[in-house]
């Protein structure tokens, strides 16, 4: 890749540096020493990569970011084309013609072969301050992805200074960490200013029921939008923070987003936008997964339960795949967590799911939403209150299921009386169909936004009851930020997903899932089934097993256990417990057939994948 052109900030004349910079570095921050004044208004050669450790110390890492000739002495500098790679320990993900194949968990943004991001410098024509040089995002749609080499499960204070590339025009950016968590949302820098933004980061393993254990070996910063430019990081790794640990579903969890970015085309989830909204002193580690119930989700628990420290929070949202055993079964999984969490001398938050938004729930006369998941609500919220009669002072509830509904009403009230209009902030793609479950980036903000409200409402009724205090904790210097809402600019041309959608970079496929595999014992057994999504999917699946006996005769069917899930990118595996086997001279035909997210679970005649024959 061809190196960037610098591009030159025109100024009268430099901005000189103020002391503030020595104020705001809190607790572990080194004070940022002055520049000496020389001749051409030069800095002094950056220092490499530093590493700071041992004797009791943590590491440190201060990045200059932009040409390579004008660095801050005690920085290291970063330059435009500086592709991240393990030996150098730090750089930017997505450039070269091989930046596709890094791992999209890395910081949860995909790029697919054949796309690459382009990096660009700009500096004022005589730099004298550490932000009077940056580098730029080329296109507002494709972030600027940065990533240092961290030792897993461990705990950084990051402070971040934002400009605009073009110091003549408000930039406007958009800000992420780890796996695509959000912190600044169109946030605009007025021309020619910049942005400090400090918040705390949990760099920690994580585990998947598709993958196993993830170790996670990398802190992620990233920023997209109008004439987006960063100037400087400086990283502080803490011995320990507070952390609000999160379980959920796909409803709560990381989720991916492909490039060119469209908040409105990804799948998000409420765990995501946390961070958003959280005091800049608590890190949000994200431990929900795509399919996941309260029992299902033990492993990810037991993933860091033994880091949990006194004080922190634990938020626990589940409901959407409690398909089996109903709200009395998740009544019945919460104490696994709570008991734990209860002897750490750690909280517990229950909270009630955000609801599904389909047109059936919806009474068009009224402007009235149903619920689909208010027992769960009712019942998580049951059981926190007679925890709290037996004397518990360290579990709350939230209901977000209760808001989630009337915040639909308002919408149908504001664009118009039809279910359509809830489509905006639910993940949809151009040429294609809007998920009815599966909130994007815009609903996600706004979800989280109503954790935060609500919880400051139960505050304000009560600061002295004991679900208040647990509560008055995640609100500690929470910030005041506003959820993103779609502009009417998207809005009046027509229902999402509509024009404004770009048009994805898939492959186009017969079937968006792939059967690679059915598993079978020794003694016939039928045992689970292999499925890739190979394709754009907007909706859950249920692996189907026939097996037919050698005269033709369909002897037997067997339905998998969990479902196949489209918030997935990749391999899954679900499991069958049946009675039909697979015996001598018998033949199989295995295939996924979509079904309806709502009560009954009922199937539709839609099939997902070819048929799988053996």
């Amino acid at each position: 890749m061809v190196k960037s052109i610098t591009v030159v900030w025109l100024a009268a004349s430099p901005v000189l540096k103020m002391g503030m910079a020595a104020i705001v570095m809190i607790l572990f921050f080194i004070p940022i020493s002055a520049y000496a004044a020389t001749s051409n208004s030069s800095y002094e050669e950056g220092e490499s990569m530093p590493t700071e450790q041992g004797n009791g110390q943590f590491l440190r890492w201060k990045f200059d970011f932009g040409p390579a000739s004008s660095v801050k002495h005690g920085y290291t500098s970063v330059t435009a084309d500086m592709a991240y790679t393990p030996e150098r320990g730090f750089g930017f993900l997505g450039l070269g013609t091989a930046g596709y194949q890094e791992d999209d968990r890395s910081d949860g943004f995909i790029l697919q072969e054949g796309q690459e991001i382009q990096l660009r410098e700009v500096s004022k024509s005589l730099p004298q301050m550490v932000d009077d040089d940056a580098i730029a995002v080329t296109d507002p749609d494709w972030p600027l992805r940065f990533a240092v080499h961290v030792t897993p499960n461990t705990y950084y204070k990051i402070k971040v200074t934002l400009t605009s590339a073009d110091p003549h025009q408000d930039a406007v950016i958009n800000l992420f960490s780890e796996k695509r968590h959000f912190h600044l949302t169109e946030k605009r820098i007025p021309a020619g200013t910049r942005l400090t933004y400090e918040f705390n980061a949990n760099v920690q393993n994580v585990y998947s029921k598709v993958t196993g254990t993830y170790v996670d070996s990398m802190l992620n910063i990233a920023l997209s939008g109008e004439n987006a430019a960063i100037s400087s990081v400086v990283i502080q790794q803490l011995e320990q923070g507070k952390t609000l640990w999160v379980l959920g579903d796909s409803t709560v969890n990381d989720q991916l987003a492909s490039i060119p970015y469209f908040r409105l085309q990804n799948y998000s989830g409420v765990g995501q936008a946390l961070s958003k909204y959280v005091g800049p002193d608590i890190a949000v580690s994200n431990h929900a997964e795509s399919g996941l119930e309260n029992y299902t989700s033990r492993p990810h628990f037991d993933q860091f339960k033994e880091r949990i420290q006194p004080g922190d929070i634990v938020f626990f949202e589940f409901g959407h795949n409690h398909k089996t055993d109903g709200p009395t079964g998740y009544y019945d999984g919460i104490s696994y967590y709570y008991d734990y969490i209860h002897d750490i001398g750690a909280q517990l938050i229950v909270v009630g799911p955000i609801d599904r938004h389909r047109a059936y729930q919806y009474n068009a006369a009224t402007n009235v939403w149903t619920s689909t998941l208010d027992e769960f609500s009712a019942i998580g919220k049951q059981y926190v209150e007679e925890k709290v009669a037996a004397g518990a002072t360290d579990i709350a509830f939230v209901d977000l299921n209760a808001p989630t509904l009337a915040w639909y009403s308002e919408l149908c009230n504001l664009l118009g009386r039809t279910a359509t209009s809830t489509d905006y902030y639910f993940r949809g793609i151009h040429g294609g169909t809007v998920d009815g479950t599966h909130p994007n980036d815009a609903g996600a903000d706004h979800f989280a936004n109503m954790f935060f409200e609500s919880a400051k409402a139960t505050v304000q009724a009560d600061s002295g009851a004991p679900q208040a205090n647990v509560l008055a904790s995640v609100l500690q210097n929470a910030r005041s930020e506003t959820p993103y809402t779609v502009p009417a600019s998207i809005t009046n041309l027509g229902p999402a997903p509509n024009s404004a959608y770009p048009q994805p970079y898939v492959v186009p496929v017969a079937y968006p899932l792939a059967i690679t595999d059915v598993h079978v014992d020794p003694d016939g057994n039928i045992l689970s089934m292999s499925v890739t999504k190979q394709g754009d999917l907007t909706t859950y699946g249920r692996g189907i097993v026939e097996i037919y006996t050698a005269d033709g005769q369909l002897k037997g069917t067997a339905y998998a256990n969990e479902q196949i899930d489209n918030t997935i990118e990749g391999t899954q595996t679900v499991t069958f417990t049946t009675d039909v086997t697979f015996g001598a001279n018998e033949t199989m035909k295995a295939y996924v057939m979509e079904f309806e997210d709502q009560p009954g679970y009922p199937l539709t005649d839609r099939q997902l994948s070819d048929f799988f024959l053996r």
